[in-house]
């Protein structure tokens, strides 16, 4: 099918669409601007217009047409598919992207390993029929057998070309995804996935400093940061600070990678665990968790993520990265804008809905 976007600048752009593909899908795979955010019906960010043309479109009960008007032709891109050709329009500009993000593209793989790092988290690894490139903060959708609709992973390894992508997933009660993973013996199941997605992502070249905000399973992208700057050389010249929120002592996971980098760093890299639930018992840097491992260089404190950033290394020459539940991205970007001064182009951010 050949959808087309008018323009009110511009000439209208063209592209193919193939029958069933998701029209978002065809869009980034043939590098456009489209605005997009979750990429799984959730946000809203992806809506446009239907001028003329016919649409499958796919899940009706997403949450994010809440923020759509229907009933005037408005659709969520990451939904819907093409019927016919299509003409559509889309609210904000749109160009041919010249970013030296990775292209993203449909994606075959396997799961080959899980590990479970608490009571309701769990790690994964896909292994790719081919190797992919991504940028440290992307994240790809995920299609399992089975399950309607993709859902959005970060991913949490890094690496310049790999055919290996891990990912890290909390379990929801009622989540069809995180209840297929966690129930069923799932080693050499075939899956597909769509990527690399995203834009809160890591640039060395702008040789900035960073703050980390990470709330639950939001640390997984947060983690492929530290990795590629703990191989580029990147934290011996520039300080870094993370604070990775979880509701207990008990949800603490990564620890062990945590303390390897902050012993490494020492100079550069602090990293605050963030314990939510008052009540937890363990008040101090000696006790990790059911493990009783020592914490070493990670230091706890009380309360919320975003109850913590006045405590840390922030200023006009740091570049802060978010990544958790919404309530938690928004609250922080609330205390950075209003008590650090940061600008909008000093914070990306990812919402994990």
């Amino acid at each position: 099918m050949n959808i087309t976007i008018s323009r009110k600048a511009g000439e209208p752009l063209t592209f193919q669409c193939r029958p069933h593909e998701k029209i978002l899908y065809a869009a980034l795979q043939n590098r456009l601007t489209v605005p997009y955010e979750c990429a799984t019906g959730t946000c809203g960010s992806c809506r446009a217009k239907l001028v003329s043309g016919a649409l499958n479109y796919g899940w009706r009960d997403a949450p994010g047409l809440k923020a759509l008007k229907v009933d005037r032709g408005e659709f969520l891109m990451c939904q819907c598919s093409a019927l016919s050709d299509c003409e559509i329009r889309i609210p904000s500009a749109v160009s041919v992207s010249d970013s030296d993000l990775a292209t993203p593209d449909h994606l075959a793989g396997t799961i080959t390993d899980f590990n479970k790092l608490t009571d309701d988290v769990m790690s994964f690894c896909i292994t790719l029929e081919n190797e992919v490139s991504f940028q440290a903060g992307q994240f790809a959708l995920l299609q399992l057998p089975g399950v309607d609709g993709a859902r959005a992973y970060s991913m949490v390894n890094y690496a310049p070309h790999t055919d290996r992508l891990e990912f890290v997933i909390k379990q929801y009660k009622g989540g069809k995804v995180s209840e297929w993973l966690f129930e069923k013996s799932l080693s050499s199941a075939a899956v597909t996935l769509f990527g690399p997605l995203g834009h809160a992502v890591f640039e060395p070249q702008l040789q900035r400093n960073l703050l980390l905000l990470a709330g639950g399973s939001g640390i997984a992208g947060m983690m492929a940061m530290l990795q590629q700057a703990d191989q580029i050389g990147y934290l011996e010249k520039h300080s870094v600070d993370l604070i990775f929120g979880v509701r207990s002592s008990q949800d603490m996971f990564y620890v062990t990678e945590l303390k390897k980098l902050a012993a490494t760093y020492p100079d550069t890299l602090k990293i605050t665990i963030a314990l939510s639930d008052v009540a937890d018992a363990v008040g101090s840097n000696d006790i990790a968790s059911d493990s009783a491992e020592p914490l070493d260089k990670l230091k706890i404190a009380r309360g919320f993520v975003h109850e913590q950033i006045n405590s840390v290394r922030a200023d006009t020459d740091t570049m802060a990265f978010i990544a958790g539940p919404p309530p938690m991205v928004d609250a922080s970007i609330r205390e950075l804008v209003g008590s650090k001064g940061f600008s909008a182009e000093q914070i990306r951010y990812d919402k994990f809905a």
